[in-house]
């Protein structure tokens, strides 16, 4: 590693950190619930307390998006992104402390604020320490950290005790603020200081981030900073009104929008937070714990997997790739689960099917939808537009996941559960032709690059609604 990754790679740290406490906020719920409903916890929830405590980490995601919001555009990105270990490791005391269901809501509600607060801005921290080399690799490192988390969950949780499950998050939370306030490796992104008018900052910050380059290639990317900003700022305001107001902006933000506020009804949320539930309810050959074990380590391998390749066959070929083999993957698994909960068709031949179906579902999930939408969004979004659209993101995730995650089991049990997962597989769908049609490539271009091409597209289709 030369001196200039090492210096990016060090101030990122903090951020990778965050990212694995949030999945191991992520994956507590599949392993404590079923601790919880074994009796092995403080107390024994009834089946609605249980769709509650899941239910509230989403709603907590939605306040931590919102509240976020505010602070990422005050107080910077720095700031902003050390709020999310302070709550995540409230939530791991809370829960530690906790003796009935109501302190486990609260705990929820504050790991939600933390995972909403990383989810929301921590690609946008990384894009912009990060030159055009190490930007895709360090998000999709964040993005495997953040799968690794209910990894070490899933596997460890049979083998821990309820109150180490839940402390486990704290230590990870402890680490990132360590890193990033006691030894000062985080630094504040050269974009938002030139932003605030601290240019001296600015550039004192992006000489400590490009350790080792020469001082002519440091000021030539510290003027294309200032371009950048000079144009972002002239377009218009921040709020929303003003990003939809801007034909170029408002582009960029329905297309994040899309991309990252459909996380929820692509079905990765409800997988994570009832994985040994709904191999459970499938009937797959193994031990649910085994086969959650499985179904994660698929996914992060396969986002290791996609490492090499995303700067090679890029961002849109990727993501759509990986959304139709979600689409088909679960298109087979609801065809089972119909067969058999609405047909009563005899499909003890295929008991193998549900799990292959998951696994499938996982490894295409890993290799686009968990990683590439972040750095989409960390490249088309406008500087004006990231305060505003990241935690409306953030919202659309909290909102579709609360909802999905407290119907789940209902719905399931009411009308068979091909139904949830028929609609996972029809959006899947839906998602990869939008992301195949309208989802620009970015690969190999800068920051101001993508913003000259988003503008360039914004120019030619009111061109031709003039004509």
């Amino acid at each position: 590693m030369t001196p200039c990754e090492l210096s990016q790679a060090r101030s990122v740290a903090p951020v990778l950190l965050l990212a694995l406490t949030q999945g191991l906020a992520l994956g507590w719920s599949s392993p404590a619930v079923a601790k919880l409903r074994a009796g092995e916890g403080p107390f024994k929830p009834t089946i609605d307390e249980l769709s509650w405590i899941v239910s509230f980490f989403s709603l907590g995601i939605l306040a931590g998006s919102l509240v976020g919001a505010q602070v990422f555009a005050r107080a910077g990105r720095r700031t902003t992104l050390m709020l999310g270990p302070v709550l995540l490791g409230a939530c791991s005391a809370v829960t530690f402390s906790g003796s009935s269901a109501q302190p486990v809501y609260l705990a929820r509600l504050l790991g939600g604020a933390g995972h909403g607060i990383g989810v929301s801005f921590s690609s946008i921290y990384v894009a912009e320490v990060t030159d055009t080399a190490l930007r895709g690799r360090l998000i999709l490192v964040t993005n495997l950290l953040l799968m690794a988390g209910p990894l070490l969950s899933y596997a460890a949780g049979p083998l821990l005790s309820y109150s180490v499950l839940a402390l486990a998050p704290l230590v990870t939370a402890a680490a990132a603020l360590v890193l990033a306030v006691g030894r000062g490796w985080m630094k504040e992104t050269p974009l938002y200081l030139a932003s605030k008018g601290k240019a001296d900052e600015a550039l004192a910050n992006l000489r400590a981030l490009r350790v080792g380059k020469k001082d002519e290639e440091v000021r030539g990317e510290f003027a294309a900073i200032l371009k950048t900003v000079k144009q972002q700022q002239s377009g218009g305001g921040s709020s929303l009104r003003d990003v939809f107001a801007d034909p170029t902006a408002k582009r960029a933000a329905i297309l994040c929008l899309v991309l990252t506020g459909s996380f929820a009804a692509l079905g990765i949320t409800t997988v994570l937070a009832f994985t040994q539930q709904i191999v459970e309810e499938a009937g797959a050959p193994l031990s649910p714990a085994v086969c959650s074990v499985v179904l994660v380590a698929t996914n992060i391998a396969s986002v290791l997997g996609s490492m090499p390749v995303v700067e090679r066959l890029g961002r849109r070929t990727i993501l759509a790739g990986s959304a139709f083999g979600n689409a088909a993957a679960l298109g087979s698994l609801t065809a089972f689960l119909l067969a058999r909960d609405v047909l009563g068709a005899d499909v003890s031949a295929l008991h193998w099917l549900p799990l292959a179906a998951l696994v499938a579902y996982m490894a295409s999930t890993g290799m686009g939808i968990i990683t590439i939408p972040h750095v989409l969004v960390s490249e088309l979004l406008p500087q004006r537009a990231k305060a505003s659209v990241a935690p409306l993101s953030g919202a659309l995730v909290a909102l579709s996941a609360f909802a999905l995650h407290k119907s789940f089991f209902l719905v399931g049990r009411a009308l068979g559960f091909g139904v949830p997962f028929a609609f996972f597989a029809l959006y899947n769908l839906g998602y990869a032709i939008f992301v195949a049609t309208c989802v620009p490539e970015t690969k190999g271009k800068t920051l101001a690059q993508v913003q000259e091409m988003l503008a360039s597209a914004a120019a030619a289709t009111d061109k031709k609604k003039k004509k």
